[in-house]
């Protein structure tokens, strides 16, 4: 029998596109495989489309039901529920394709030291002038200076592309398969983040093991207007969470596997671009900006 392998649900108002996401769990080609579906309090048909596949597919499909947690701590409630040896988290609009975890599982099984797989994934939206916009999300993949199919992360983080744009090199989390007991020594998603929580995940992750890379599309991830990100952007709410996660990057002791010259390449690259935002944000009369500019600034100089 193959390792055990959940697939994770958080939901949250998600009928929209939450049926075609669950089909594409269900038609998985894999054979040894849960749905763990976690439901923040949704006060639309969510549950009612959840429990119709629950009657209608032999798959073990688990709904879990709670009052409202927040995005990033019912990402956590469906991993502490999971006792399998692989989480492969899919977002309620998103799509895996009909081989996705066979492929993942595959390549996770060569080396117990790969903590995380990642691959490609197609973007699809229904809004042809969003999709013009972010096409430079396409390949992430192509951000990286060198990436093979596997390679230690500190090698990614060491990477002379690792401050560069794109922040996130990875994809989100449901183009991402990660071996479960990786949680238990580096812990789960910081709820301290809400746009950057994923990333910083990916981070800590290469910081203590391998990383594997699928040159395929295996998933596919939906872009439409009432994504969180379109939501914390629109708020100008997480300019500055890139800053914190490095911050945490520097002098969190679950990263002190990285070496000290690439702390300091990543605090002298802090410092230099929050000088760059006192200007800007004059510029741009975004007066808010700037006692979170000097908080920043004064952070990452006493880690000196």
């Amino acid at each position: 029998m193959p390792p055990k392998v959940s697939i994770c649900i958080p939901t949250y108002n998600g009928e929209k596109f939450l049926a075609a996401a669950l089909d594409s769990a269900i038609e998985q080609t894999y054979a040894n495989l849960e749905i763990i579906i976690s439901d923040d309090n949704s006060q639309d048909r969510t549950v009612e489309i959840v429990r119709d596949r629950q009657a209608r597919s032999s798959l073990p499909i688990e709904l879990l039901q709670h009052d409202r947690y927040g995005l990033v701590e019912n990402w956590n409630f469906c991993v502490d529920r999971s006792d399998a040896k692989y989480i492969k988290f899919l977002f309620q609009d998103d799509l895996l394709e009909p081989d996705c975890v066979t492929q993942m599982v595959e390549v996770a099984e060569q080396d117990a030291r790969i903590g995380m797989v990642f691959s490609r994934r197609r973007l699809i939206s229904d809004r042809p002038d969003l999709m013009q916009s972010i096409e430079w999300m396409a390949d992430l993949h192509k951000s990286w200076t060198s990436i093979r199919s596997v390679q230690a992360g500190l090698e990614l983080i060491a990477d002379p592309n690792f401050l560069q744009q794109p922040d996130n090199k990875i994809g989100e989390p449901t183009n991402v398969l990660i071996r479960r007991n990786i949680f238990e020594s580096i812990g789960l998603f910081d709820p301290a983040f809400k746009q950057y929580c994923d990333l910083e995940m990916w981070w800590r992750i290469m910081a203590h093991s391998q990383i594997a890379f699928i040159d395929r599309e295996l998933a596919t991830f939906r872009l439409h207007r009432h994504q969180t990100t379109n939501h914390n952007l629109s708020q100008d709410t997480i300019w500055a969470e890139i800053y914190q996660v490095w911050i945490k990057l520097i002098c969190d002791p679950v990263y002190q596997t990285i070496p000290d010259p690439i702390c300091q390449r990543i605090r002298k690259h802090s410092i230099g671009n929050l000088l760059q935002e006192f200007p800007r944000s004059i510029y741009h009369r975004k007066w808010h900006r700037l006692h979170q500019i000097y908080d920043l600034l004064r952070q990452v100089i006493s880690l000196g």
